[in-house]
């Protein structure tokens, strides 16, 4: 039985020294594009919110009640969250935090302040002059920095460089960002090229989402080793990702376009005198769902995303021992030595070429033998 090879049990560390894997980090926490993008949202959010708080100081005024009890509700859960993950952050688990809790605590944070300070103080609301829809200044300030924030951690998922998650980013940031503009559009023509320029970068978001799933498939198809699998993981997780994006985003715009077209058919009764409160209380219960279960979203994605590339490694390595245990022409012993002194081993299908089919399929599972033993293949004596 020259040709027969023993060996014992390969351990994970042995398989993955067989086929080495890459580290599974994203782009996030392996540049400092990420702290840069936080630090910046929230200096733009509180430079647009001052802003606008001295720019419309003549437009402020205090919320209704349901707005304001709504608005209070939300910056409660909201702050509820921040709490949590601000604890968390103390904990010793905190080694293992990546940029993207850092980045929907920011989330979480900026739209808790934005509620408190609504439900709280008079704030600037403003009458947008074609459709007859009242504006909240403040819910636009911090709609279009989450915008921003959130779709570049999304895109950071599987970026290589700072260029997609940017380009998408800022794009979404733009889109949102119209909705500080259009109050202050009293031409029809100008208000129309706001709207439509807030549309085509909103509708970027698709094309993206198509390319994202097309990367996805063809990564799959031309994955043939286990250091392209944490790529094709990462593609995935950034493809479902985008797909929910898009989602929340369409919902968001839905909603400003029910109530456009609300304020235009009821016209007189969307003035100032008899604003209604059931589009403020529809923001609120949109704000407060994309901030705690889409950032929640995120964050799981970007923490189990090593884990994932981790599984796929060990499902690929295992395929591949598969198809080298069952096509090998040499024969291949698995044998480990128990407490008792005895052992047990597993061959491959090789071993058909040596002893013969009908003797070869008791060692086809795992069989208990004694070293040495008469016809028990006493040639094996290293079971190491």
């Amino acid at each position: 039985m020259d040709s027969t090879q023993c060996s014992s049990i390969p351990s994970h560390d042995g398989a993955k020294a067989l086929f080495p894997s890459a580290t599974m980090t994203n782009f996030l926490d392996r540049t400092n594009a990420g702290p840069i993008v936080v630090l910046a949202s929230v200096c733009f959010y509180l430079v647009a919110t001052a802003i606008t708080f001295i720019t419309l100081a003549d437009s402020c005024e205090h919320l209704k009640a349901y707005e304001k009890q709504s608005a209070n509700a939300a910056a409660t859960v909201l702050a509820a969250s921040v709490l949590m993950r601000a604890v968390y952050f103390i904990t010793p688990r905190a080694t293992s935090l990546t940029m993207a809790d850092y980045a929907m605590f920011a989330t979480n944070s900026i739209a808790a302040s934005a509620n408190f300070i609504m439900g709280n103080f008079a704030t600037p609301i403003v009458v947008d002059p074609i459709t007859g829809s009242h504006q909240y200044m403040i819910r636009w300030c911090e709609w279009t920095t989450l915008a921003f924030l959130m779709t570049f951690v999304v895109e950071g998922v599987s970026a290589h460089d700072v260029r997609d998650p940017l380009s998408l980013a800022t794009l979404m940031g733009l889109s949102a960002g119209c909705g500080l503009v259009f109050p202050f559009c009293t031409n029809y023509w100008v208000w129309a090229f706001v709207m439509c320029f807030s549309f085509v970068t909103y509708f970027a978001l698709f094309p993206r989402l198509a390319r994202r799933r097309r990367i996805y498939r063809e990564s799959v198809e031309s994955c043939s080793c286990p250091n392209d699998v944490s790529q094709v993981v990462a593609n995935k997780v950034s493809a479902h990702l985008l797909t929910r994006c898009s989602v929340m985003w369409t919902i968001i715009t839905a909603e400003y376009c029910v109530v456009w077209f609300a304020a235009v058919y009821l016209g007189d009764d969307f003035a100032r005198e008899g604003r209604p409160q059931w589009p403020f209380v529809l923001d609120a219960l949109t704000d407060v769902a994309a901030k705690l279960i889409y950032a929640h979203v995120i964050a799981c994605a970007h923490h189990h995303l090593p884990l994932e590339a981790e599984r796929q490694n060990v499902r690929w390595i295992r395929d591949a021992m598969d198809i080298v245990w069952t096509t090998s022409r040499d024969v291949i012993l698995l044998s480990e030595l128990r407490s008792d002194k005895t052992a047990r081993t597993l061959a491959s299908k090789g071993l058909a070429s040596l002893i013969g089919q009908q003797e070869a399929l008791r060692w086809g599972a795992w069989h208990v033998h004694s070293i040495n033993a008469p016809g028990e293949m006493s040639q094996i004596t290293d079971t190491t």
